[in-house]
């Protein structure tokens, strides 16, 4: 019974490939869908804000239709119900190009298919080669206050924003500070940050912290006395186990409160890409 299922998978994994030729991306998606269900997407892009995200978009199912919808920090977008899941998509899409978002595009995954689709103001279906990219940089969109610290206190960073997240490495809304490892394999990471205030004593560090306990990368400077902005950079090449996470943490004693500015593409500024 075995053998006779696999023959019928693999004559059946041929007609499909047929049938694609034949009949292009959007009829075997018809086919895929029918036969495993509802579609399951992952949207990035640009924000009105001009921030970058990267969410999954759900649909449900409406009496013979569908409606899509996403969830962003703590707005909610819904379609009307259309006749398909690729309908309502699109609806979304339109939908959030008209509220300022852009370059989206999304990552539609199967049981047993993996495709990529690029999408323009309109949504059209372009099948694309399968990404090994495990990537995300991530920044706070508002200036940092760093408390005045004892020697050997750190205090995290926090990120609300990210430029792009391949594969689900970060969160906004909880634990917003950690990038955390889907799977195992070596990573980059690094992390870059700006002082706004010269301190008259003391010192400034910068860290890379890993599961909360484990330092593995760090700077310090002592005080310049220099009249102008302070900015610190730590990076690490480093192992990582699947759902090992690594946080920036920062270290300052002036005696005062002090600021991490917000400067584009500058400070904060935290991110990791896994090597091939």
């Amino acid at each position: 019974e075995w053998i006779l299922q696999q023959t019928e998978m693999q004559e059946d994994g041929k007609k499909k490939s047929d049938h694609t030729k034949e009949h292009g991306v959007d009829q075997i998606h018809e086919t895929v869908c029918d036969r495993f269900g509802l579609d399951k997407h992952q949207l990035s892009g640009l924000d009105n804000r001009e921030r970058g995200f990267s969410r999954p978009v759900e649909f449900d199912r409406v009496g013979e239709g569908y409606r899509a919808f996403l969830r962003y920090e703590t707005v909610r977008v819904t379609t009307e119900t259309h006749p398909t899941q690729d309908e309502a998509l699109a609806s979304l899409i339109q939908t959030l190009h008209a509220q300022g978002y852009r370059q989206l595009k999304t990552q539609m995954s199967f049981l047993f298919v993996l495709s990529w689709i690029s999408v323009a103001v309109v949504h059209a279906a372009q099948p694309q080669t399968p990404t090994s990219d495990v990537s995300v940089r991530v920044f706070n969109s508002t200036d940092i206050t760093v408390p005045q610290l004892k020697p050997g206190e750190w205090t995290s960073l926090t990120f609300d924003s990210e430029r792009w997240d391949t594969a689900n490495l970060h969160e906004t809304a909880t634990n917003s500070g950690r990038l955390k490892a889907p799977v195992a394999g070596k990573y980059y990471i690094f992390a870059n940050i700006t002082w706004e205030s010269p301190i008259g004593t003391g010192l400034w560090g910068l860290r890379l912290q890993l599961n909360g306990k484990t330092v593995i990368a760090e700077q310090s400077l002592p005080n310049t006395a220099a009249p102008f902005r302070i900015s610190m950079s730590v990076g690490t090449l480093y192992a990582l186990a699947a759902g090992d996470y690594v946080e920036v943490q920062v270290f300052q004693n002036s005696g005062n409160p002090l600021l991490i500015r917000t400067i584009p593409a500058t400070s904060p500024e935290f991110g990791m890409a896994k090597l091939p």
